[in-house]
């Protein structure tokens, strides 16, 4: 049985606005928020906390991590397939905002064993390379652990949406 904690709570709600473009979990709205990021912002909106949030021509992406629909953890202790996911949910994010990966200009990734993560560096090369898209700047940061027990990294974006 899974156990619920806010943090695979807030995820799980994420990844089903994502899945289907509705607002999934309910919640309240703010209008310093983007219309665009509706169903994001109401499925975080009872921890307040978005997980994406325009400002101006920059697009700030909060924490990702690798969370099944259902709140488990997606492959628990594997890097590398836990990066796909998150580029996987980056890529729904940013086209809800008109943007690419060509858009994102920084990323930081926290990660609880360098190991793993350094196994996940070729699919986040390749995500960029395959877009055609330039490497963002970036910062790795070790932390000792993450909201649920299996995640390896959880990664956060900014992207310029201007000329």
């Amino acid at each position: 049985m899974t156990t619920w904690t806010p943090g695979r709570w807030i995820a799980w709600c994420v990844a089903l606005a994502l899945a289907t473009g509705t607002t999934a979990c309910g919640g309240s709205t703010s209008p310093a928020e983007t219309a665009d990021s509706e169903a994001m912002r109401e499925a975080y909106a009872a921890y307040g906390v978005s997980v994406s949030r325009r400002a101006g021509d920059t697009l700030y992406i909060g924490g990702l991590v690798a969370f099944e629909d259902d709140g488990s953890v997606h492959a628990p202790g594997d890097g590398a397939r836990q990066i796909t996911m998150i580029y996987e949910r980056l890529r729904k994010i940013l086209a809800l905002h008109g943007a690419t990966l060509h858009d994102v200009v920084r990323e930081n990734a926290f990660l609880t064993d360098w190991e793993e993560f350094g196994n996940g560096a070729p699919v986040r090369l390749a995500v960029y390379d395959d877009a055609g898209a330039p490497y963002p700047a970036a910062t790795a940061v070790q932390v000792i652990s993450l909201a649920e027990e299996g995640l390896v990294v959880e990664m956060d974006f900014v992207a310029h949406l201007g000329d």
